[in-house]
Parts: structure tokens; C-alpha cells; sequence
């Protein structure tokens, strides 16, 4: 039945029952119905279908390899990815989305025979009506020599190398841009293929590095579901960072657009606090209102980083906006205190953590609260006693 009809007459019906049982999850429709999670049990038929569709053999090998990685992930997850995820399934497996996964009938629904010599089935002589009861039980010829040549063979580790690093580059893309693969994330993907001398292997196939790269950074692991793997990237859990390449791991903890602020005021707020000339100033701002307030905040975001990305969720980020705005006034009086004792060049406006287009408009937008702030640092910082130094950092953060 369509969820859309127009009788003889033109009246229009719409079937919702329909229309929501067509609802399958919101990642449908991002990649190709066969680059799919495989759930069944045969993978000759998987394979067979993904060359029927004319899948390139280092397509197929990137899936098999980074899925396998995975695999053994969720089989080892407690040393492998703490407690993060021990909930998340049968044996704590990583959480998958329910929309991107595929089973043998699938699979043989998407089947190309127009591709598949009879030759390649279980039965030669299976009339082609019949082909369909007929499981692969052999790779062809072409495609099995293809999948053993040395090249693959080492662009099966590769792939398996990077799978972590893959992860944690869709968790920053859709924690920072609400989508797998776009502006840094995909830079970074491309670093990481640099820096992994795998563009040897790209040119070798034929392929581009862009092609390439989107291919494994975006299509191999996205039927992860996208909460599970925005949490692990933040979680900071050693045996999963030791494997990510320095290229993304330096991204981490990721932060939506909207609130980098808040980790950009972490950063200057470990320094007042580790700073001997600032003592005052620690004194005043430990345990106080707004201080405990932006931990909380911090804490927050870091664990469920989806809920402040305003493209992603803004129902999430509107509900979250009154905690945003109680921190802001206290994190720019921070922004100051560091601007106080690290002196900025006129060739470092965009570094360091007080630098950028974001932070910058923020401090303009509240400069009276950042100059008290830097002149009463300046002279915590140098023990001039011209007023109590510690007063104003007291009051902010009350």
C-alpha cells in the first residue's frame, strides 16, 4: 500500500499507519543499503551480494576489516572500553542502530544476479528462477584473487589499525558539526591517512584520497549509533585514546560549537589556579556558586555532548541554555584573569585558549566584566595593594 494515494476522482488519502511503519531510524538514507551492518551468518553471500552491486575489492576488505575490529572491541570491551558501554547488549557489546543493519534476506534482496554467474552458487545447474534458494558457498575466482593480492592483504591491517581512530572521528564530526564527516572531521581523516602512509595504497587502487577517505570515515562504521560513540570520544578511557591517531586525539574532549567557551574557560581556570602570583584569586573562586556551576556544566556537556549541539538537538540545548548563561559572566572574568599573567601578541590572536572568533566575541560583549578582571589579576599577580585584590574574582563567582 503507498502512503500516498489519489483516487479516480483526485481525492487524496494519506495511509499513516503506513507512514510509520515505514519509519525505520534516523540514520536511513545516509549510505547505500549494502554498506549496512551484515547480521547474518553466511559472509560469502554478504560478499557475493556487495561484488554483484560492483563494490570495489577494497571497499569490501575496508568493511570487513574495520567491522572486525569492532568485533573484537565489543568482545573485549571491558578492558577495551571500560564501563562505558557494558550495558549496551548482549556481552556489552557496542550499541549499533537498530536502521543500518542487514540479514541474509536482505542481503538477498539486494542481490545483483545480473552479475553472478550460476557457477558462483551452490547449485551449477539451478535454473535462474531457482537461483535465489541457492546460497553462495564460494567467492569467484576473480574476486578471491583479488582479496588475497599483498596490497589487500596490507590494507586489511591498515584499516583494522585505524578503526578506533575512525570512531573517534565520527564522535567529533557529530559532536562539533552534527554529522560523521564534515569541515575538521574530514581534515583530520585525511591527516590520519597521511600520517598512516596510506595514500601509497590509495593511488596503487586507483581511487582518490578523497573518495577514500569518506568511504572509511564516514560509510564503514556509521551504523554505530551515534549516542554510544559521541560518549566514548569524550570518555577519555586510556585503552581507547592509546589508539586513536595523535591527528584526532588532539580534538578530544570534542565540544559543540556553541559552548567551546566552557572548555576553553577550564583551560584558563586550571591556570589561575596552578599560577603562584593568582593565590588570591584561587582562594576566592574554590567552592563558590558560578565555579562549582561551570564544572557542573563541564562535566555535563562531556558526557552527553549531543544535548548542547544546537543542530543536533535543539530542544536539548534550549533547556540547557540557563545553565549556559549563568557561567558565561564568570568564564570571561577567567578569560581576563589568564589574559592578565599570559600576555597576547599582536600575531597570536586566534591562539591559546582566550583566542578565536567565539571567545572574542564574548569578551567584547561583557568587556566591562573582562577589564575589571585583568586589572584586578595584574595586581594580584604583581602584590599591588591597591584595593582587595581578591574581591572582584569573590564577587563573580558568588
Amino acid at each position: 500500500m503507498s502512503i500516498i494515494t489519489v483516487d479516480a476522482a483526485g481525492v487524496v488519502a494519506v495511509q499513516n499507519g503506513v507512514a510509520y511503519a515505514a519509519i525505520a531510524g534516523g540514520a536511513t538514507g545516509y549510505i547505500a543499503d549494502e554498506y549496512k551492518q551484515y547480521t547474518g551468518g553466511n559472509i560469502h553471500l554478504y560478499i557475493s551480494m556487495l561484488a554483484s552491486r560492483a563494490v570495489e575489492p577494497w571497499k569490501i576488505v575496508a568493511l570487513l576489516a574495520t567491522r572486525a575490529a569492532v568485533d573484537a572491541a565489543a568482545a573485549n570491551h571491558a578492558a577495551e572500553l571500560g564501563g562505558l558501554v557494558a550495558g549496551a547488549g548482549a556481552g556489552g557489546a557496542l550499541q549499533v542502530n537498530a536502521a543500518e543493519q542487514i540479514g541474509d534476506a536482505d542481503v538477498i534482496r539486494l542481490m545483483n544476479y545480473a552479475r553472478i554467474a550460476p557457477a558462483e552458487w551452490g547449485d551449477a545447474a539451478a535454473p535462474a528462477p531457482l537461483v535465489t534458494a541457492f546460497a553462495p558457498v564460494n567467492l569467484s575466482p576473480a574476486l578471491t584473487t583479488a582479496l588475497r593480492k599483498p596490497d589487500m592483504v596490507q590494507w586489511a591491517i591498515m584499516c583494522a589499525r585505524i578503526t578506533y581512530t575512525i570512531i573517534a572521528v565520527n564522535g567529533y564530526g557529530l559532536i562539533t558539526s552534527a554529522h560523521h564527516y564534515r569541515g575538521q572531521a574530514a581534515r583530520a581523516a585525511k591527516r590520519t591517512m597521511e600520517m598512516y602512509d596510506m595514500i601509497s595504497f590509495v593511488k596503487e587502487m586507483g581511487a582518490t584520497v578523497s573518495e577514500v577517505a569518506s568511504f572509511l570515515f564516514h560509510d564503514c562504521l556509521h551504523y554505530l549509533h551515534y549516542e554510544s560513540v559521541a560518549r566514548l570520544v569524550n570518555a577519555n578511557i586510556a585503552a581507547f585514546t592509546a589508539k586513536v591517531a595523535s591527528t584526532v586525539l588532539k580534538r578530544l574532549p570534542a565540544f559543540p560549537g556553541g559552548v567551546v567557551f566552557v572548555a576553553r574557560a577550564i583551560v584558563c581556570r586550571r591556570l589561575v589556579l596552578a599560577h603562584e602570583g593568582l593565590g588570591a584569586i584561587a582562594l576566592a573562586i574554590t567552592n563558590s556558586n558560578k565555579d562549582n556551576a561551570l564544572l557542573a556544566l563541564h562535566a555535563a556537556i562531556l558526557v552527553a555532548p549531543l544535548d548542547y549541539n544546537g543542530q543536533f538537538r535543539p530542544v536539548q540545548l534550549a533547556g540547557n541554555t540557563a545553565a549556559i548563561n549563568n557561567v558565561v559572566s564568570y568564564c570571561v572574568a577567567l578569560f581576563g584573569a589568564y589574559d592578565a599573567v599570559v600576555p597576547r601578541s599582536n600575531d597570536e590572536d586566534n591562539k591559546g585558549p582566550t583566542g578565536g572568533p567565539g571567545v572574542r566575541k564574548m569578551i567584547e560583549e561583557n568587556m566591562a566584566v573582562y577589564q575589571n578582571a585583568v586589572m584586578h589579576a595584574k595586581g594580584v599577580a604583581a602584590a599591588v595593594v591597591f584595593l582587595p585584590t581578591a574581591n572582584y574574582f569573590a564577587t563573580i563567582s558568588a
